[in-house]
């Protein structure tokens, strides 16, 4: 029985990584991404989806959007409370998605997914799409037993790739 466990872990870790990879870029192929799509946004707003597992350790979809409010507002990108609120015309947002899975082993894996989201038209088919991916980080994480609260430092590095872009344009 052990020795199958030890044989799950890893097998789950390279199915999330296979499962994550290439879904922003299969499913966008004619919306463009990077820095230079932040480039005449306002602000953004803050969306956090946490699994359930998440949010009963502790780190609820509140803390993450604290998290990454403050760290975008250190970096002096405006942060807006609604899409109502944001005067964008394409309704920017930082969208946050949290996936973790406890390990047989102990600790978890966490899937890390941090995206700025758009609606924009389609160059090609002039249609819209809504909260199309312009600028996106993902990551796999191990966090160790113990409280799931260490992933927040792996959150905040990666908005911080999303700071330095921003100041890049703005």
């Amino acid at each position: 029985m052990s020795h199958d466990r030890k044989r799950i872990g890893p097998v789950v870790v390279v199915a999330l990584l296979v499962t994550m990879a290439p879904t922003v870029a299969v499913a966008q192929m004619f919306v463009p991404m990077g820095r230079a799509t932040l480039r005449e946004l306002p602000g953004l707003e803050i969306e956090v989806e946490a699994d359930q597992a998440l949010e009963a350790a502790g780190v609820t979809a509140g803390v993450l959007r604290a998290t990454v409010a403050e760290r975008l507002r250190a970096g002096g990108v405006p942060v807006y409370p609604s899409q109502q609120a944001n005067p964008g015309a394409t309704r920017p947002f930082v969208y946050v998605l949290v996936t973790p899975l406890a390990l047989p082993a102990g600790g978890h894996a966490v899937a890390l997914q941090v995206q700025v989201r758009q609606a924009l038209r389609s160059p090609v088919t002039a249609s819209e799409v809504v909260d199309a991916v312009t600028w996106g980080r993902q990551s796999l994480v191990f966090v160790p037993p113990g409280p799931l609260t260490a992933l927040l430092p792996e959150v905040e590095a990666m908005v911080s790739g999303l700071v330095a872009d921003w100041q890049a344009v703005h």
